[in-house]
C-alpha cells in the first residue's frame, strides 16, 4: 500500500508538472497570438500612414461665372492651389453674353476651361444646374479629393453637403454676404472680399476650422495603437476619437457610425450583443 501510495503521489506530481508545462505552453501561445494581433494591427497602421503620406491631393475648381467677378479669378486659382494639385479648372456661364466678356482673358491666362450653358428660360439659372451635374460626375468618377466651389449662391448648399458626405473636402468661395448656413456647410469658406470688422467681430464660423482628411484618418488609426485585442468596443473607440474639430457633423454625417461606414479602413459588427470595431484586414491589400 505504501508503495502504491508513493507511486500515486509520483503520478500526481508528474500530472501537475505536465499541466504546468501545458499551461506554460498555452500562455506562450496566447502571448504569441496577442503579439501577432498587435503586429498585424501595427502593420496596417504603418501601411495606411505610408500610403497617406505619398498620395498627392488633387483638387477641382468650379466657378459660377454669373456669380463671381472676373477680377477675383487669379486669387481663386492661386489660393485653391494651396489645397492640392488643380487637375480641373472650369468656369460655367453663357459665354455668348456680353456680361462675361471680362472673364475671357482670365480663361486663357489661368488655364480655365469655359463650359457653355445657354439661358434656356428667363429667370432660371441653368448655370447652377450645369455646375452641379458636372460636380457630381467628377465626384463619382473619383480622382479628386478637394472641391473648390466658387459662388455665393446658397443653391450650392446641397451639393456641398453631398460632396462632404462622400468624404471629400469642400472649399467655398463667396462674397461677405454669403448665407451663414452655406458657409457652415463647407469644410472651409474663403471670402472674396474682406469682411468689415463689424461683421466679423466676436464671431467664429465652424467652417473657419480647416479640416484635414489625412489628420482624421491618422486620428482614427491612433485609437488602435498599443491596443492588445483585435476587436474594440464601439464606445471605447468613440471616446478615443471624439475631439475637436473631428466631429462627424463636420464631414456631413450625424453620427460616428455613419462616418466610419464610409471608410473602408474599419469593420463594425455586433459580437455577443456588443457593438465592436476593428481594423479591416482587407486594408493590407
Amino acid at each position: 500500500m505504501i508503495g502504491f501510495g508513493i507511486d500515486l503521489l509520483n503520478n500526481v506530481t508528474l500530472l501537475h508538472k505536465e499541466r504546468g508545462h501545458r499551461k506554460g505552453v498555452g500562455d506562450r501561445v496566447r502571448a504569441r497570438n496577442n503579439y501577432c494581433k498587435i503586429g498585424w494591427q501595427t502593420k496596417i497602421i504603418e501601411r495606411r500612414k505610408e500610403i497617406l503620406m505619398n498620395i498627392p491631393i488633387k483638387a477641382a475648381v468650379l466657378i459660377d461665372s454669373d456669380n463671381v467677378k472676373a477680377n477675383f479669378a487669379e486669387k481663386v486659382i492661386s489660393e485653391s492651389g494651396e489645397h492640392g494639385e488643380l487637375v480641373i479648372r472650369k468656369a460655367y456661364g453663357n459665354w455668348h453674353s456680353s456680361k462675361l466678356n471680362s472673364w475671357i482673358p482670365n480663361l486663357k491666362d489661368l488655364g480655365i476651361q469655359a463650359v457653355q450653358q445657354f439661358d434656356f428660360v428667363q429667370g432660371k439659372n441653368a448655370t447652377d444646374m450645369a455646375m452641379t451635374v458636372d460636380a457630381m460626375d467628377i465626384l463619382y468618377s473619383g480622382g479628386v479629393d478637394v472641391f473648390c466651389l466658387v459662388s455665393s449662391d446658397y443653391d450650392f448648399a446641397p451639393l456641398a453637403t453631398r460632396i462632404r458626405a462622400a468624404g471629400k473636402k469642400v472649399i467655398g468661395w463667396g462674397k461677405s454676404d454669403s448665407s451663414e448656413a452655406y458657409i457652415n456647410l463647407c469644410s472651409k469658406f474663403i471670402f472674396l472680399e474682406k469682411k468689415s470688422t463689424e461683421k466679423t467681430s466676436g464671431k467664429v464660423h465652424s467652417a473657419d476650422v480647416q479640416l484635414n482628411d489625412e489628420a482624421l484618418i491618422l486620428l482614427l488609426l491612433s485609437a488602435f495603437e498599443e491596443y492588445e485585442h483585435e476587436w474594440m468596443e464601439w464606445q471605447v473607440f468613440v471616446k478615443k476619437v471624439h475631439r475637436k474639430p473631428f466631429f462627424p457633423s463636420n464631414y456631413g454625417c450625424k453620427t460616428w457610425l455613419k462616418l466610419i461606414a464610409q471608410i473602408d479602413l474599419f469593420e463594425v459588427a455586433r459580437r455577443d450583443d456588443i457593438q465592436m470595431i476593428r481594423l479591416n484586414p482587407r486594408s493590407l491589400n
